[in-house]
C-alpha cells in the first residue's frame, strides 16, 4: 500500500525512475560487446607423445602410464585421462577452476623432464598443449569433384584453401582427409626370418634412405628482348 501511495502522489518522479531504468537498457544494449566464444582460461593440458610403429599396448606401457605416475602429483590436478593409439600417447590433465594453467603447465614441463630418461630413446619430445576455445574452427567445408582424390586434393590446396586464407579476418584454414602420395613397402616375413633380420632393422635403413638434400644452383640466362618501330 506505502509503494502504490507514493507511485500515486509522486508519478513524476516514478516516471522519472521508469526513464532511468530504459536509458540505462538502451544504452547497455548497444554497447555491451557479444562474442561466440569469449575469452576464457580453460584448466586442461594435454600431454603428446609420438611413437612411431608401435602397437597401443606398449604405448600404453612404455609411455602413458610413466607420464600419468609423473604428473599425478601436479598441485590442483583433479583428474586424469589418457588415450593410447598406435604411436601416440594423449595424457590429459583436468584441473580446478580456480587454478592458473601456465604455472601448471611449468609444473607439467619440470615433471616431464625427470621422468622422460626412462622413456625409450626414439621417443619424440613430449608436447604440451593447453585447450584453446578460439583454436576450435568455426565452420567446416566439404570438397567433391567428378575428378579423382589426387585431383580434388591438389584443388582443395592450391585453389580453395589459399583463397580463403585471404578473406579478411580469416586466420588459418586447414586441409584434413587429403590424399597423399606414399610408398607402400611389402615385407616378405619368412626371408626376414630366415636371414635373421628384425623388422626394426628394415624401418631403420627406410628412414636412412629417406632424405631431402639440396642439388645445387640453376643458373638461367638473361634474355634481352629489343623492340624496334619501324
Amino acid at each position: 500500500m506505502k509503494l502504490t501511495k507514493f507511485a500515486l502522489n509522486r508519478p513524476v518522479t516514478v516516471l522519472m525512475a521508469f526513464l532511468s531504468v530504459i536509458l540505462i537498457g538502451l544504452i547497455s544494449w548497444q554497447r555491451l560487446s557479444v562474442e561466440l566464444l569469449p575469452s576464457m582460461n580453460t584448466p586442461q593440458i594435454t600431454i603428446l607423445t609420438t611413437y612411431e610403429n608401435v602397437a597401443p599396448p606398449e604405448i600404453e606401457t612404455l609411455i602413458t602410464r610413466p607420464i600419468e605416475e609423473a604428473v599425478g602429483t601436479v598441485k590442483g590436478v583433479k583428474q586424469i585421462e589418457s588415450v593410447s593409439k598406435e604411436g601416440v600417447s594423449l595424457v590429459t590433465l583436468d584441473f580446478e577452476w580456480d587454478v592458473d594453467t601456465n604455472v601448471s603447465a611449468l609444473d607439467v614441463r619440470e615433471k616431464i623432464d625427470v621422468v622422460k630418461g626412462s622413456l625409450p630413446r626414439d621417443v619424440g619430445n613430449p608436447i604440451i598443449v593447453k585447450f584453446d576455445p578460439s583454436s576450435i574452427p568455426i565452420m567446416t567445408l566439404g570438397v567433391s569433384g567428378s575428378s579423382n582424390l589426387i585431383e580434388t586434393t591438389r584443388i582443395a590446396s592450391d585453389e580453395i584453401k589459399q583463397k580463403l586464407e585471404r578473406i579478411p579476418g580469416v586466420a588459418l584454414a586447414r586441409i584434413s582427409g587429403a590424399v597423399e602420395r606414399e610408398i607402400l613397402v611389402a615385407v616378405d616375413q619368412g626371408r626376414l626370418f630366415a636371414h635373421n633380420i628384425p623388422i626394426s632393422k628394415v624401418v631403420e635403413k627406410l628412414k636412412e634412405a629417406n632424405f631431402n638434400f639440396p642439388g645445387g644452383k640453376i643458373e638461367k640466362a638473361k634474355i634481352t628482348a629489343v623492340n624496334s618501330m619501324l
